[in-house]
Order: structure tokens, then C-alpha cells, then sequence
């Protein structure tokens, strides 16, 4: 009899903006959307230090890279002044705002991040929705779900 592989069902990700003025602790951050379609990728960029020594096979120096984490998604604004509009505020200020990623059962992901692209779109009789880009800068720290 064939065996099935268990498998993780989706999860639905909540994007959060940091809403409490800088220096004040502890952060405190607002639900902006939460995000249908989407990708998280975390990359680590290779140090090669390959050398007339290595005999011609790549040599890699281990934990030496760059880190950075990037988000795209299709995402469902929240309503109110704290949803598409405060999306637009956010990518009209140009600024790295502190955000938190969270991936149920999974991990929150929390740290630095620029909204590179933000597009917003409405129909009369659906609700706002769109999809944006973040890109990390500096350390994004993990969490473990307790």
C-alpha cells in the first residue's frame, strides 16, 4: 500500500508595520494586510576564496556572505486608515520601517525592511487588494512559534 507524505498546509501571513514612534520600547506594530499569494525568500550570498590551490574545484567560505530577506505577495488591505492607505504612506515616505513578518507555525520574522513596489487596485464591489514588494536592510531576526 502506497504511504503519504505528510505535508504543511498553506497559512495565511499577516504583515505588521512598526506604529510606535522610534526609541520607544517595546516596538508595538499594527496589522496593515494579511497576504494571500506570496513568497519569502532568504538568501545568503557566497564568499568564494577559490586559489590557484584549490585544483580547480570551488572553495567557499563558510557563514561569509551577505544575508537579506525579500517578501512579495498578493495581499488584502486592512480597513481603515491603517490599511491600503497606510501602505501608500509608507512607499511614499521612501523610509526602512521596521515590519513584522508572520508565518504561522512557522516563524515571525522581524527587522528592517523598504517597500519597494506597491500596487493597489479596487473594484466597486470587491475589497482593496494589491500586491507589494519588501526587501530587508541590516539583521532580520527569526522567532519561533511557542
Amino acid at each position: 500500500m502506497p504511504t503519504t507524505a505528510a505535508a504543511q498546509r498553506g497559512f495565511d501571513m499577516l504583515l505588521k508595520y512598526q506604529s510606535s514612534a522610534d526609541g520607544v520600547t517595546p516596538l508595538v506594530f499594527t496589522s496593515v494586510a494579511g497576504l494571500r499569494s506570496k513568497s519569502v525568500k532568504i538568501n545568503q550570498g557566497l564568499v568564494d576564496v577559490t586559489t590557484h590551490d584549490s585544483n580547480r574545484w570551488r572553495e567557499i567560505l563558510a557563514a561569509a556572505g551577505t544575508r537579506d530577506v525579500s517578501l512579495s505577495g498578493q495581499f488584502i488591505a486592512k480597513s481603515g486608515a491603517g490599511g491600503a492607505s497606510k501602505l501608500v504612506d509608507i512607499q511614499l515616505a521612501g523610509a526602512f520601517i521596521a515590519w513584522q513578518i508572520i508565518l504561522p507555525s512557522i516563524y515571525t520574522m522581524q527587522g528592517l525592511f523598504f517597500l519597494q513596489s506597491l500596487d493597489v487596485q479596487s473594484a466597486h464591489d470587491k475589497e482593496v487588494s494589491g500586491t507589494l514588494n519588501l526587501m530587508s536592510t541590516g539583521e532580520v531576526t527569526f522567532t519561533a512559534p511557542t
